[in-house]
Order: structure tokens, then C-alpha cells, then sequence
């Protein structure tokens, strides 16, 4: 009897385990299958309440023993930081101009004064940064990173909220917002900071649409069988809309109006990339057809003008200052090979000089190379300028380093 009553124990124990293993897995997979589905919400808690944490005191020596420097002055030539995903002018006739830059390992962001310090704004942590786009007043920001398994990437609109006093964060701002959806493929904002037009993909190809960052409203503008394109929000009322740039591939450009009128600018040149004067009136590119050529379209006599200088459209800025000027970035020396796309996929890196184009008189003028102020060669890319054109700002794509030339 006794050892009947052990056995019935032994099955009875043997029924409650497996039980509670199938009751915790089960409850397990659902929490996480929910956690997935809640993923894809637009609308997400912000990264200080989600996966991102703050980090420090908002002071400057932990950064700089992370391997983030800064160099202020006004050297003719100078690295002013490492580790860069993103960065934006700010120029102010009130006060100190400024680059705001955000570090690719972590997402803090940093406000660095041309002529004097630099200062972390931001102590919201954002780990395996790739691409970060501010608006002009670098008050909001595009975010893509990695998630965690490294294998996709999310978007996320944020914006810089000041911090109240009291609050642990002793930074002045911390960035909140929300993810934007996962099928984006390009982006910019508006030159008056109120809109984000973006371009996602769909089943038959693409749409465009036009965020209002003052009313938290949306509205699809643009529709295409194409589903890879460049954004470059030009003046208020005007969208530049490039096809995706490929040696293998005829590419285009278009004008896209905010009210949804789109209009044909350039078309069937392979590797086609372009940079638009503010004025619309304007177009430098370049495309490829076994080497790179670099032209200026004058659209009101409708004129093409083929320049000596050899570069791509994403390694040049129009003058702040002066209508016909061109700051570009050139290749001391081009390997054979199919641009833009080997240049893209990183299997190649060009070695820049720096170059002052004029479009109108079509001189150009070699202004600096790095190996001028014995430094490393730079590939540069993300232009712009700042003090009235007194300095130009950089990133080199080798390594993400910022840099300065001063004019």
C-alpha cells in the first residue's frame, strides 16, 4: 500500500513540473509574440522609457575616455571629432555658430562652438548608431540604428525636449519622439524645420508623404512604380526626387511640389547623382558611363556645361554666400570600376582635394588637400558650411571623423 501511495506521489510530482513548464513557456511566447506585434506601432514609448538609457552626468570625461575628442579653434585644418553619425550647422548672427553632432557609438549629442567649447546636450543613450539626419535648426533628427541582433534597422523621429531642474538627467535636453515605420527608404525635412517628407516602400513601389512636425499630421503626396529614391527638400514649396544612383542603371531627377505636381528635371544618365542650387535655378551633377563626369545644368537657357574636375554630387555644397560658387571635394585619383555603386558599397575609397568651383566663369580652383597640412587622407562626404562661408565642415566616411577647412 505504502509503496502504491509513493508511486501515485512520484506520478502526481511528475504532472505539477510539466504543467508549470508548459504554463511558463507557453506565457513566455506570447509575451514575446506581443512584444513584436507592439514593435511595429508608430506610436512607441520614448527611448528614455524604452530600450535606451541616460548615461552620466552630462560632463566630458567620460566621453573623452571612450575615444571622443573635440579640438576648438580656428586651425586652417583640424580634426574636431571622432566617432560622428551625423551633424548640422548652426549659424547665428546673435551668437557663437555652432555644430551640433551626434556620436555614432552611443547618440548623445553634443553642441560644439566653432570658436570656444563644447557641450553635451543630450545624455540619451542610443547604442549602434548608423545615419543621422538634423533638421536645419537641429532641433529634430532622423535616428537609424541597428536593433540588437544587428540585422535591421529602425527609424526614429526624436526631438531635443529641455529638461526640467530637478530632473536626474543633469544634461540641458534629452531626445523623445517615436519610431517611424520600417519600410523607409529616404528623408528630409523642410527648410522652415516644419515638415518631415519621407518615402516608403509598398507593394507596388512607393509613396511620399508629408509629416507636419506642428500638428502630428500626415498626408501621402506622391505615389510611384519606383521604389528606391533620393529626397532633398530644396526650398519650401520644392522636393527634389532623385532615383536611387547606379552605374547599371539610367537614372533621373524630378521636382516634387508640396501640393503633389511632379515634374521631370534630368533623366537617362547612368549613375546619375545631383545637387540643386537653393535657387532651383541651378543643377550640378555627375554620371557614370565607365568613369565619373561632373556637368552644371543651367535649367532657365537650359544649358549643359561639362566641368574638368571629376566628383560625385554627394561630396559638394553650394556657397552660403555667393550664387555661382561650388565647394567640392575631388578625387586626386579614380580607379576603374562601376560609380557610384563600388564607392557605395564601400569597396573602394577616394583620397579628396578640395576644389572652388565658379558655375558661371567655370574656373576651378584646387584650394587644399590634407597631405598640404601633413595629414591622413580623407574621403569626404556630408558638406557644409558655416561663418559665412569661412570654414568648411565635414565628415570623413574612412572612420566618421569630423573635420575643418577653413576658407
Amino acid at each position: 500500500m505504502k509503496k502504491r501511495t509513493a508511486t501515485l506521489l512520484i506520478i502526481l510530482l511528475i504532472v505539477l513540473i510539466g504543467g508549470g513548464i508548459y504554463w511558463y513557456f507557453t506565457l513566455t511566447g506570447q509575451s514575446e509574440e506581443r512584444g513584436e506585434r507592439e514593435g511595429q506601432d508608430f506610436n512607441l514609448p520614448s527611448f528614455e522609457e524604452d530600450m535606451v538609457g541616460q548615461g552620466g552626468d552630462g560632463g566630458m570625461e567620460g566621453d573623452e575616455s571612450e575615444g571622443f575628442t573635440f579640438s576648438a579653434g580656428v586651425a586652417p585644418y583640424q580634426r574636431l571629432a571622432n566617432n560622428v553619425a551625423g551633424a548640422v550647422t548652426l549659424d547665428d548672427s546673435e551668437a557663437t555658430s555652432s555644430i551640433r553632432l551626434i556620436r555614432r557609438d552611443s547618440g548623445h549629442v553634443y553642441e560644439a562652438f566653432i570658436r570656444d567649447e563644447i557641450i553635451r546636450l543630450t545624455n540619451t543613450t542610443i547604442p549602434r548608431v548608423q545615419e543621422v539626419k538634423f533638421s536645419p535648426d537641429g532641433e529634430n533628427l532622423i535616428l537609424q540604428y541597428l536593433d540588437e541582433a544587428r540585422e535591421n534597422f529602425r527609424t526614429y523621429l526624436g526631438s531635443l525636449v529641455e529638461n526640467t531642474e530637478g530632473e536626474e538627467d543633469q544634461t540641458p535636453f534629452r531626445i523623445s519622439g517615436s519610431f517611424l515605420p520600417n519600410d523607409i527608404v529616404a528623408y528630409d525635412f523642410s527648410p522652415d524645420n516644419a515638415e518631415l517628407f519621407y518615402i516608403r516602400t509598398t507593394t507596388t513601389g512607393s509613396e511620399g508623404i508629408i509629416y507636419s512636425l506642428l500638428n502630428d499630421t500626415s498626408e501621402i503626396i506622391f505615389t510611384s512604380e519606383v521604389s528606391k529614391w533620393d529626397v532633398d527638400w530644396i526650398a519650401n514649396a520644392t522636393i527634389a526626387l532623385q532615383t536611387k544612383s547606379s552605374g547599371v542603371a539610367e537614372g533621373y531627377l524630378y521636382f516634387l511640389s508640396t501640393s503633389g505636381t511632379l515634374s521631370r528635371v534630368l533623366g537617362e544618365h547612368n549613375g546619375l547623382t545631383t545637387l540643386v542650387h537653393p535657387s532651383l535655378d541651378t543643377i550640378f551633377y555627375s554620371d557614370s558611363r565607365g568613369t565619373i563626369t561632373s556637368y552644371v545644368y543651367n535649367q532657365g537657357e537650359r544649358e549643359t556645361t561639362q566641368l574638368s574636375i571629376k566628383t560625385l554630387a554627394e561630396k559638394c555644397v553650394w556657397s552660403t554666400e555667393e550664387e555661382n560658387i561650388l565647394f567640392c571635394a575631388v578625387p586626386q585619383t579614380l580607379s576603374g570600376g562601376t560609380y557610384p555603386d563600388v564607392w557605395y558599397r564601400g569597396d573602394i575609397s577616394f583620397n579628396d582635394s578640395f576644389w572652388r568651383i565658379n558655375t558661371a566663369t567655370g574656373r576651378e580652383e584646387r584650394i587644399a588637400s590634407p597631405s598640404d597640412f601633413e595629414e591622413d587622407p580623407v574621403d569626404a562626404v556630408d558638406l557644409q558650411l558655416i561663418e559665412e562661408d569661412e570654414f568648411l565642415i565635414f565628415r570623413n566616411k574612412k572612420d566618421g571623423s569630423l573635420w575643418s577647412l577653413r576658407l
